[in-house]
């Protein structure tokens, strides 16, 4: 019971991680008037999810929840420190792979903010570890490898850390629509049942023949290029 409260905290929406400045590209789609219906934002975030999320933070989440257990055992140090600099790779890739500028620094922003409030909470993970490595080596933190970090932590299966994260990304999105549109919270929470079959989909996909950090892709060209053209939008709600 215990660990399905600490998830749920960690993917309610009012977790303070700064998800909600950040379209990630949807404000452009609903500006220009290209997703008006809810048929239409259920395909783009299909196309979101599966296309973008599955295969950079998804990945990242489980490899972070499969690496981190022995970092957290107390390994030997060389170990400790080959766990560090695949953890370190993994979170470049991740941050790279994303193609608009805004997207990039929306991510790093988000994970900074997850990060924080994380370390806050659950002062005994050693999440302080990777906020020192980042700082040290002038990286991104990354919001999918917090998340696998303090699911490992947790003792959740690298399973339960990716269905979470979808969840939890899913979340924010549709509350940024809610925002965007004149939606009522009853239909937004129709909109998430909707988009559960996926979610449990993509997660099994992710563990069962999950990628190689090396392998990391986004195959939404589309997308991205609203999220390029978004800061130029005349009027804007998200900072992404």
């Amino acid at each position: 019971m215990l660990s399905f409260l600490q998830v749920a905290q960690l993917v309610d929406s009012a977790f303070p991680t700064g998800a909600f400045s950040h379209s990630f590209g949807l404000e452009t789609y609903v500006q220009e008037e290209r997703i008006r219906t809810i048929p239409d934002f259920l395909a783009w975030m299909d196309s979101y999810i599966r296309g973008t999320v599955t295969p950079i933070e998804g990945t990242g989440v489980y490899w972070s929840a499969i690496w981190v257990p022995a970092y957290l055992q107390q390994s030997e140090q060389r170990e400790q420190e080959a766990i560090k600099a695949k953890l370190l790779d993994l979170s470049r890739r991740m941050t790279g792979t994303r193609l608009a500028r805004e997207s990039r620094e929306g991510a790093s922003k988000i994970g900074k903010r997850y990060l924080h409030t994380v370390q806050a909470v659950y002062p005994e993970a050693q999440l302080g570890d990777y906020a020192a490595w980042i700082k040290h080596e002038r990286g991104d933190a990354n919001a999918a490898i917090v998340h696998g970090w303090i699911c490992a932590y947790l003792q959740l299966t690298p399973h339960m850390a990716v269905l979470s994260f979808l969840y939890q990304t899913v979340n924010s999105m549709l509350q940024n629509l809610i925002r965007m549109w004149s939606l009522g919270q009853t239909d937004g929470q129709k909109i998430m049942t909707a988009l559960f079959p996926l979610l449990e989909r993509e997660a099994a996909a992710i563990t069962g023949e999950p990628l190689l950090p090396s392998e990391m892709y986004t195959a939404n060209v589309m997308q991205e290029i609203a999220a390029m053209r978004h800061e130029s939008l005349y009027s804007r709600l998200f900072m992404s």
